[in-house]
């Protein structure tokens, strides 16, 4: 229910990554961290990006521990400047901006499309078949 938010969050903290790009541990790890600081209260935010590092560094790859508590530290940073609440409403807009400039670029895309689709047919109308001589 909330992936495509916490999906939206990661990726805007991984610098350049989209959460998609990332390992399959790191994905998962990072977003049960995500999830847990923002809809679980009695987990106190250290100790979500702490078992997130555990968890990445027993499961994920070499690097991937310091990846994993960067995102999740400055996600942190900016929750506790906001409040979750602010937060997460913030994330929500910022999403939903993102879904309405998404679905209008396809929707022109989709346009354009027809409108070339509509400008080819006109096209082969109006072209007058050659006569070739093939007797020459």
């Amino acid at each position: 229910e909330n992936t495509e938010l916490l999906d939206f969050i990661i990726g805007k903290y991984a610098k350049g990554w989209k959460a998609d790009r990332l390992s399959k541990v790191s994905r998962t790890v990072i977003r049960l961290a995500v999830y847990e600081m923002l809809f679980v209260k009695d987990i106190h935010s250290n100790i979500s990006v702490s078992e997130a590092v555990e968890l990445s560094k027993k499961y994920g790859e070499e690097k991937a521990r310091a990846f994993v508590n960067g995102v999740l530290s400055s996600i942190d940073k900016d929750i506790v400047k906001v409040g979750v609440e602010s937060f997460v409403a913030s994330a929500k807009r910022e999403l939903e901006v993102l879904n309405k400039e998404g679905e209008q670029k396809e929707k022109t895309n989709r346009d354009e499309s027809e409108a070339q689709f509509s400008e080819k047919k006109i096209l082969r109308k109006k072209a007058v078949p050659r006569k070739f001589n093939y007797a020459e």
